[in-house]
Order: structure tokens, then sequence, then C-alpha cells
């Protein structure tokens, strides 16, 4: 018991600390005007004075007094809200953390707050990681799963609409896989140009029975009729159709990887296997598979 009280304890410490009289931001000594008054927000913000913090860094604010910490992100006082992160770059990106604070334009102080999920509002906008996200109806907006959103007009994915979607009756199927009264889509992103975070990208599958609409796994979904590979119909045999891991699946017919047909695999012999200290492999009667690709035995 003494031992776990110890390590909760170490993790539960709010890393706004009092060190040799001074207050420090984990193992960095702030810069406090005066320090009497010194109040730690939550584990990423506090306040003393007319003074902000958000980790070691001071919040450039008129307004200490009413600064307030609403997640590990967001931040605001009696004019402003603020979104708060951390970045890397350059030639030292795997050594240094550098601290971005940003002013929020336009947000109403006074009726902004936290959602959940990265998201925030005030009586005008939603915010989507402190940048203004435009949605078709602000009052129904609704968070849901795995980066989607909806309002009664549109569903949205990573804050990207998805084009012709019914916002009353879109549902999550899972993280890449959604679907409203008359359609399936398949979301992902995509890199654009070598930048850190990828473009969101939604697609209609054509033909897809939103009603019996299923994920099976690995990228791989169905409904009554027909089996996909994301947004791709396979036009193979739902009934006989399974998918047998690390991105095969097969049929009574055909064996895939990644939702592409194996030229020459034999269904009827193919298996997938793993010991616990074994790469996965995959085979049939004639050949195994690297990724997909035959090679012979």
């Amino acid at each position: 018991m003494g031992l776990l009280s110890f390590l909760f304890g170490c993790e539960s410490r709010n890393p706004y600390h009092k060190k040799d009289g001074e207050w420090h931001f984990e193992k960095v000594a702030l810069r406090v005007d005066d320090d009497r008054d010194f109040t730690p927000l939550n584990r990423r913000f506090a306040r003393s004075g007319k003074q902000g913090f958000y980790r070691s860094s001071t919040v450039t604010t008129t307004n200490g007094e009413s600064f307030e910490g609403l997640s590990d992100h967001y931040a605001k006082d009696k004019e402003s809200a603020y979104y708060c992160d951390t970045y890397r770059d350059g030639q030292d990106y795997f050594t240094t953390q550098r601290i971005r604070i940003t002013k929020i334009a336009g947000a109403d102080p006074a009726t902004f707050r936290y959602l959940d999920s990265g998201y925030a509002r005030d009586t005008a906008n939603v915010y989507a990681s402190g940048k203004r996200f435009t949605v078709h109806d602000l009052n129904s907006f609704e968070l849901l799963e795995h980066g989607y959103v909806r309002d009664r007009v549109r569903g949205y994915y990573m804050e990207a609409e998805i084009p012709g979607s019914d916002g009353s009756t879109f549902a999550v199927v899972d993280n890449h896989y959604s679907k409203d009264s008359a359609h399936v889509y398949f979301s992902n992103t995509e890199t654009n140009g070598g930048q850190h975070r990828g473009v969101a990208v939604s697609k209609g599958i054509a033909g897809a029975l939103p009603a019996s609409f299923i994920t099976l796994e690995e990228g791989y979904g169905a409904d009554s009729a027909r089996v996909y590979y994301e947004d791709k119909d396979l036009k193979d045999d739902r009934a006989s159709f399974r998918v047998m891991g690390f991105f095969y699946a097969k049929s009574s017919k055909y064996v895939y990887y990644m939702g592409e047909r194996i030229p020459g695999a034999d269904a009827a012999t193919f298996r997938t296997s793993q010991g616990p200290d074994d790469p996965p492999t995959a085979s049939d009667a004639a050949a195994v598979y690297d990724g997909g690709r035959r090679v012979p035995k």
C-alpha cells in the first residue's frame, strides 16, 4: 500500500509547485511578479495578480484576476479567450518543445466555454483547436466520437464537412465509417505536402446500404449485400467473406490484402497465423505471402 500511495501521489502532483521559495512548472522556475496569491488553476494553467500562466510561460493579459483555465489548452479572462499548446520545429525538433499562446480572434469571453475533444464555443461560433470552425447550425451542434461532429444539416469529420451528408440522421459507425439514412461514408486523413497534420477527406460509398452496414475489421466493412474495403466495393460474396487478420481477408473464391485481390492465391487453403514471439505469416498450399506479395515456398 505504501508503494502504491507513493506512485499515485507522484502521478497526481500538480506540475505547479513551490521549491526553494520559488514557483515552478515541472523543473522550470516561473517569473512571477508577486507570488502571494499564486494559484494553480489546473495542470496547465495558473494565475498570480495580473499574470496568467500556461505551463512555464506568461500569458499576456491585463485581467489576470479573472484568468481561468478551461481545459489543458483553453483559457479565458474578462477580455479574451486563448488557445495554448506546444510544438516542435526545425533542427531541434526532437530535443526542444516550444510553447505557443494564441489569443482567439473575435471570441466572446463572457459566453466562451470548453466542450470536449478540443472543441469550444461561444454564442456565435464553434472553435476547434483554437480556430474558428464554421458549421451550418450552431444551436444543434453536437460532438460525436472518433473526430466526428454534426449539426442538423451536416456531419463533419476532423473539422471538415462531409459533402451531402444529412446531419439530422448522421451517426458514427467506427473511427473511419459513418452513415446517415441514405448513405455510408468512409473518412480518413491524407497527407498534404509533407505537413504533420493530414487533410480530412470523406467519400460516399456508392450503393452501400446504411440500414445493414457494419464494420468488420482493418478497414473492411459490409452490408447485407456486399463487402467493402474503405470506400471500394469489392464485388464479392458477402456470405463467405471474412477478415483473416494482418489486413488479409478472403471469400470462397478470392484472397485480399488491404482490399486488393492477390492474384493466384488459393482461398480454400489460405490462412494466417502468428506465434507469441513470431512475426505474422500468411500462406496457402503453394506459397507464402509477405505484405500481400507471393513468395514461393
